[in-house]
């Protein structure tokens, strides 16, 4: 960690491949890659070499972004209450998000990341909230939240910022279902409380809607896992 650290300043960034199954230690793989600047991944067959270092070897070699941070602000006026599912281990707190000397993700070239809320929609009443020492204050903003984005160029020190609210809530697009139905499994997997029957037969529901489609860039292993889920 230390030297990939210092090397990083010469412009020299690292990413890291896993090889075989079990004990490749994930941890210290996502260590290396994040204080490196660099991305990983872990092929634990032959069939995955295509998938995880072919189609993303931009991912992999070029870093696009570096220090890369997410938040969202829900609109209390329209929103009661919210849970990130996933992400234990690379939360970061609300002050940390504007401070450049945090270290955070690296993007590699085409790479994307879907994050997960489990949301409340508020009725209407916010001044019930539960506070003793102060009451929010509301806009009148239709907005249900505002997305904001950190990020580094790969050489800089300084983050810039994007910002986006988001007004309406729209359908449930194909990837948003593949990474529901991969959280509720993971969840499962887990033996986590946070996941209860609901989410295990809503996924189980978006599996079956799903596993007859015909839906671009989805490979036969993930339709499988549909049709599997499905059952």
């Amino acid at each position: 960690k230390n030297l990939i650290l210092e090397k990083k300043k010469t412009g020299v960034f690292l990413s890291v491949v896993g090889m075989g199954i079990g004990n490749y230690k994930d941890d210290k793989l996502e260590t290396l890659a994040k204080n490196g600047n660099g991305n990983y991944c872990v092929i634990n067959s032959s069939s995955e070499v295509e998938d995880m270092i072919v189609k993303k070897y931009e991912q992999l070699i070029f870093t696009i972004a570096k220090d890369v941070k997410a938040q969202v602000e829900f609109n209390p006026a329209l929103i009661k209450s919210y849970r990130l599912l996933g992400y234990e281990n690379r939360e970061i707190s609300h002050s940390d998000f504007n401070n450049d000397q945090v270290i955070a993700e690296p993007f590699g070239s085409g790479a994307t990341c879907v994050a997960l809320y489990e949301i409340e929609l508020a009725d209407g009443d916010v001044e019930n909230a539960g506070l003793k020492y102060q009451k929010p204050v509301l806009t009148d903003s239709k907005e249900y939240c505002t997305v904001s984005v950190r990020y580094k160029l790969p050489m800089a020190d300084t983050s810039e910022l994007i910002s986006k609210p988001l007004d309406h809530i729209g359908e449930m697009t194909t990837n948003l279902k593949l990474a529901y139905i991969c959280y509720a499994i993971a969840e499962k997997f887990r033996q986590s409380n946070k996941a209860d029957l609901k989410d295990e037969l809503f996924a189980r529901y978006l599996a079956e809607t799903m596993k007859d489609e015909t839906i671009e860039n989805l490979n036969g292993d993930k339709i499988e896992l549909l049709k599997f889920l499905a059952k």
